[in-house]
């Protein structure tokens, strides 16, 4: 049904704007969409939502269970905007999750995103050896907690800039007003940092030891309480 009602719902899109819209949801539009004729309708709005949902979320998390049923071959190139958003989002909120270990306060329930969290994640780790052009670091951290995470998190869309295929120099980067992120840089960039955080662990270092060890109290806390 899901596949059914999303090719009727982007041929009535492409119908009604001309064109192939962008799926792909920044703060600048594609010069290939029509977005007059996608926002001076109702029903071309809704339609356009739920293909930015079933291309965004539904059909790169279907993709990962199929592959693991054995269904699907990841063998198959998968459009960059089928996977940019759900990608970025994951990546930035597993800095979230390792910022409570580095500061020492892990997950509370029903308490809101912790930026202090964040922000110390990627200035200590995940921006330390990261290559920008034309952004500090502080402000990036920053863009990246409320124009990236949260915007994505919250609305599925990039509030402060877009996401681009590989780049082979840097993370991040200006173009005009804008941000540009690479993905692929991201993940390296996460990868590396995290590792760089778990090895510090290992080391002797009172503090980065304590406020592990505060953080992981409050998860053994939760996980005793659903016991």
């Amino acid at each position: 049904m899901d596949d059914v009602m999303y090719k009727q719902y982007y041929k009535d899109i492409c119908d009604k704007t001309g064109g192939e819209p962008s799926i792909y949801w920044d703060a600048i539009f594609s010069d290939n969409d029509n977005w007059q004729a996608i926002t001076g309708d109702y029903d071309t709005k809704v339609k356009w939502i739920y293909c930015r949902f079933y291309k965004s979320i539904y059909v790169p998390v279907k993709g990962m269970i199929d592959c693991r049923n054995g269904e699907y071959s990841l063998d198959a190139k998968v459009p960059f905007e089928h996977i940019a958003l759900i990608c970025c989002v994951l990546l930035l909120q597993g800095c979230d999750a390792l910022g409570g270990f580095v500061i020492g306060k892990g997950y509370k329930a029903g308490k809101g995103n912790d930026k202090q969290a964040f922000n110390q994640y990627c200035q200590q780790y995940l921006l330390k050896d990261a290559k920008t052009k034309d952004i500090n670091k502080c402000t990036l951290a920053g863009k990246l907690y409320t124009g990236f995470r949260n915007s994505l998190a919250h609305g599925l869309f990039v509030r402060d800039g877009t996401l681009a295929a590989p780049n082979e120099d840097y993370l991040a980067w200006k173009e005009g007003n804008r941000i540009v992120i690479s993905l692929e840089k991201l993940l390296e960039v996460f990868k590396t940092s995290k590792d760089r955080y778990f090895a510090d662990l290992l080391e002797q270092n009172s503090e980065k030891k304590t406020n592990f060890e505060k953080a992981f109290k409050t998860y053994m806390e939760h996980i005793e309480a659903k016991a």
